[in-house]
């Protein structure tokens, strides 16, 4: 392949929440030159793909993770084999920091190579970014979306309703930030420390079973779960109201 331009549209999103984002390749191909049937885009988190198309038709296709942690996108019917076709590929994701950039490689699934690189570009007048990287829109919040799977759980063995799950985006950590998520009784006593230390940006997935930090199970009532983030601006906290019932 003599050359591959690429870019990425929006440029520009909120951080921490999903977006569609459509990715555009086109390649310029030396006259022996086989094409490629095989993308790989380094994505932040885990994303998802709705759509293929080469010019404009949508091809058949299968996704991946690589070893690497890269979404995969194999095309099973058709490859992209001519000078001057235009690949769009539609991601579902999620960014939480500015600036970060989608790299990618195709390759021929054919023959046993390294790949290529993609270069930022000009792609397609479709998109208007020029560019692999998005930019975002800061939030003065750190902490977004601190969730449970239910306001009250029944942790009593029954195979129902036995565990809380517990979720939130952490944003614009780009290094390690302390964190403290623990369940506490109403008085503010500390009953189970699910996350301390330190802890980077991205989405956060924890589950309760139900006991304390000495392995007990929990009298039934309600717990507040509070998750605390420690940086050098300070403190953000966030709580929730959780109940226990058997």
């Amino acid at each position: 392949i003599y050359e591959l331009t690429a870019e990425i549209s929006p440029g520009e999103v909120t951080l921490g929440e999903a977006h569609t984002f459509d990715y555009y390749i086109r390649s310029t191909f030396a006259a022996s030159n086989d094409g490629f049937d095989r993308i790989e885009i380094a994505t932040p988190f885990t994303a998802t793909v709705s759509e293929v198309e080469i010019d404009g038709v949508a091809v058949d296709f299968t996704v991946d993770e690589t070893p690497q942690g890269h979404l995969g996108i194999q095309l099973t019917q058709d490859r992209v084999s001519q000078s001057g076709q235009l690949l769009r590929i539609r991601l579902n994701g999620l960014v939480t920091v500015y600036g970060t950039t989608f790299f990618a490689k195709v390759f021929d699934s054919q023959k046993d190579e390294l790949g290529q690189d993609v270069v930022a570009g000009d792609a397609t007048p479709a998109a208007e970014s020029n560019r692999l990287s998005v930019q975002g829109r800061l939030r003065s919040e750190l902490i977004l979306d601190l969730s449970v799977s239910n306001p009250a759980f029944s942790p009593n063995g029954d195979g129902i309703n036995d565990q809380l799950q517990i979720s939130y985006i952490l944003l614009r950590a780009l290094r390690e930030v302390d964190t403290d998520l623990s369940l506490r009784d109403l008085s503010g006593r500390v009953v189970r420390r699910l996350q301390s230390g330190g802890t980077v940006n991205g989405p956060q997935e924890l589950r309760w079973d139900g006991r304390d930090d000495s392995g007990r199970a929990v009298a039934p009532g309600l717990y507040l779960l509070r998750l605390s983030i420690e940086t050098d601006t300070g403190t953000e906290e966030r709580t929730r109201v959780v109940g226990v019932a058997y």
